[in-house]
């Protein structure tokens, strides 16, 4: 009689999908202009037997389902991109928010990094009359000594430690604004510079309730309230300015 095998054992072995890949960062965000579905993403073979990555609509039922090579699809979308403009007042509002919100915490940084000195500098003058105590005056035996010097370095060291995080906290103001206005003057070149996470989410801050993608053109039902959305024809697509290493690409 052949052996048994409980049920786990006759399950088809089924690898887990990948639902993370950096070749697809649009999967499931785009979603199908006809159907409204999420776009998937995956690699097809040619009739010549090369391989492509694409996107499609998974909707059997689409009536007119979108399939699209990802180098395309992500080339539009970093032109559709390079159409937000940041909305002037909040620039002012978000620059006046950023420089409130800095000296509050450098405020808190330096109030707490100043007491975590003065503790700092009496730990080391407890060190140093230890160490007078026990080497001029002999008034301390060697066991003490070494007890009491070890717990003190251990203290002193904690200090140092913890004064480095709060220095570290101490950013300079002028490079966290110029950091924020990068993102918001060039967010398609940063999207492009970035890891699929970082992409994932910025993708999400720009366009909340996502991108549908039908016959080449985008559309959304809302951007973020921190840009302006350029309406511009064909005409006044070509006359974009590119980012830096982003190229439209429109065909004549």
């Amino acid at each position: 009689m052949a052996p048994q095998h409980g049920v786990a054992d006759r399950r088809p072995s089924v690898a887990p999908r990948r639902r993370a890949n950096s070749e697809f960062p649009l999967r499931h965000f785009v979603r199908c202009g006809s159907c409204d579905k999420p776009l998937t993403g995956s690699k097809s073979t040619s009739h010549t037997g090369q391989k492509y990555a694409c996107y499609h609509c998974q909707h059997e039922k689409c009536p007119s389902q979108v399939r699209i090579s990802n180098e395309r699809l992500e080339l539009d979308f970093k032109v559709y991109v390079q159409q937000l403009r940041p909305n002037p007042e909040y620039l002012r509002l978000f620059r006046e928010s950023v420089i409130v919100a800095y000296e509050t915490k450098f405020a808190e940084s330096l109030e707490l990094r100043e007491k975590l000195e003065r503790e700092l500098r009496d730990k080391r003058e407890s060190k140093r009359k230890l160490n007078e105590a026990f080497i001029y005056r002999n008034a301390i035996d060697e066991g003490n000594y070494r007890q009491m010097k070890e717990a003190l370095e251990q203290e002193i060291l904690t200090l140092e430690l913890k004064i480095n995080e709060a220095r570290q906290e101490e950013i300079e103001i002028n490079e966290l604004l110029d950091f924020a206005e990068n993102l918001l003057l060039n967010a398609a070149g940063v999207w492009n510079q970035s890891g699929l996470e970082q992409k994932q989410r910025l993708q999400q801050v720009l366009f909340p309730k996502g991108l549908t993608y039908k016959d080449g053109v985008y559309r959304t039902g809302a951007t973020s309230p921190m840009f302006n959305m350029m309406e511009a024809n064909a005409g006044e697509k070509r006359e974009l300015v590119a980012l830096p290493g982003i190229e439209p690409g429109f065909e004549d």
